[in-house]
């Protein structure tokens, strides 16, 4: 049987005692042994933990967050409270239904999904007080975001307010959310661009698909003679095409967007000027002053390195596979896929030894080996064991997570539960 972390039985008396010496050692100037091992330091990180904040956590949103909790949903606040009203069971119970999933608040409202007796699923809201708002479910239902919400029901696809009405009849085969007073529309010949709440057409034509708007720009994707070849283009929010079509192209980062041009990737900014020549195999996204970069074409593995907004070489290319840079870090794979992080310098300053990994935040990384995930440091000691099935992502990114206000969302068969940076749970503990 799997034995669950010291801090989820530890007795009361004694984490007090544990967490009375964690605050009076911390104000020693003690430097943690060097340990490169996945051997455990028996030291804490060389920077003292900061005390949990849920309201500035990436794992909350609107003052809750949603733990596994006995097989169930159980919303959490910021006190480390369950509210009653916010438990799975209790929401089903009010509202006679079998719920499947949960989301997080946002507007004050929380999507859920519920199954329907003969197995399908229907989507619909609760509120902070775990009632249903509207008295109706969807065919499906999105988060709220600046107080509208998409939704499908069984005449096609539209946009709710915060009070449940249409702003746009469910009469479209899609919808988009709606950016700047804009929203993109799509009928059986593609998608429109109009003006809301005038619905007048900013970008004549029709289009496949559409990417983020960044400082008014963004790119779209128009169906070419030959089915199986991409064509997109950049325009601007007046509906102006600003770039030739292109053979592919990324949303916008740090004010640049990545197109591919004969086999080729380059760079663009939102005037749709080509700020770096199409030159490479392949690029990712800019992110903290580089770009990682393969001048192999066609595969994801093969050379990489990382480049400059200038199209300067920073680091040359030497790893198997690499990922933007993020706090300061960034993944890199060797040949047989094993991942490590590297500095802006290019050093590898934790070797390749992970199958899987979120990036360093508040000087700790996820890292999982085999089946289990552990914590490490910026330098590569194992601060917290190899001893959960899962870390969680973050609210606001799925492909991310670790710590955040202080604390991890981590689960251990099936219970979810915040820890520190010691690897103590702190809240949603099992009792």
């Amino acid at each position: 049987m799997k034995s669950y972390p010291r801090s989820l039985w530890v007795p009361y008396i004694l984490l007090l005692v544990i967490l009375t010496y964690a605050c009076n050692s911390s104000d020693s100037n003690t430097t943690p042994n060097v340990n490169h091992s996945d051997e455990t330091t028996d030291n804490p990180p060389s920077k003292p933990d900061s005390s949990f904040d849920p309201m500035s956590s990436m794992h909350f949103e609107e003052g809750f967050s949603i733990l596994n909790r006995n097989g169930k949903k159980a919303f959490i606040n910021s006190k480390g409270d369950f509210p009653d009203v916010l438990q799975q069971s209790n929401i089903e119970e009010q509202l006679g239904v079998e719920i499947s999933s949960m989301d997080h608040f946002h507007n004050g409202l929380a999507v859920v999904m519920i199954k329907q007796l003969n197995g399908s699923l229907r989507w619909g809201y609760i509120n902070t007080s775990g009632k249903d708002p509207f008295g109706k479910s969807f065919n499906y239902a999105g988060e709220f975001e600046n107080g509208n919400a998409i939704v499908k029901d069984e005449n096609g696809w539209g946009i709710i307010d915060t009070k449940g009405a249409f702003i746009i009849q469910p009469e479209y085969q899609g919808v988009s959310p709606i950016i700047d007073n804009r929203v993109w529309l799509k009928d059986e010949e593609g998608w429109t661009y109009v003006s809301y709440p005038e619905m007048d057409t900013i970008l004549e034509g029709k289009y496949q698909i559409y990417g983020e708007t960044f400082e008014g720009t963004y790119w779209v994707d128009k169906q070419a003679e030959n089915p199986e070849i991409v064509q997109r283009a950049y325009a601007n929010k007046d509906g102006k095409i600003l770039t030739e079509w292109y053979n592919n192209a990324t949303n916008f980062s740090e004010g640049l967007s990545a197109f591919e041009k004969d086999g080729k990737w380059g760079f663009v900014n939102p005037k749709g000027e080509e700020i770096i020549a199409p030159q490479f195999g392949y690029t990712g996204a800019f992110s903290e002053g580089m770009a990682p970069f393969t001048t192999v074409q066609g595969s994801e593995f093969g050379d990489w390195g990382f480049l400059t907004p200038d199209g300067s070489i920073k680091i040359p290319m030497q790893f198997s596979f690499a990922s933007p840079f993020k706090n300061g870090y960034a993944e890199v794979r060797d040949i047989t896929g094993r991942r490590g992080f590297i500095n802006p310098d290019g050093q590898l300053v934790v070797n390749y030894k992970y199958d899987m990994n979120f990036n360093f935040h508040e000087e700790l990384a996820a890292v999982k080996k085999g089946e289990q995930w552990g914590f490490i440091n910026e330098v590569g000691d194992l601060i917290i064991p190899f001893q959960y099935d899962k870390v969680s992502t973050f609210v606001d990114d799925a492909f991310d997570g670790g710590f955040s206000g202080g604390a991890a969302k981590v689960e251990v068969d099936g219970h979810e539960f915040f820890i520190n940076k010691r690897g103590d749970c702190i809240m949603g503990c099992l009792e």
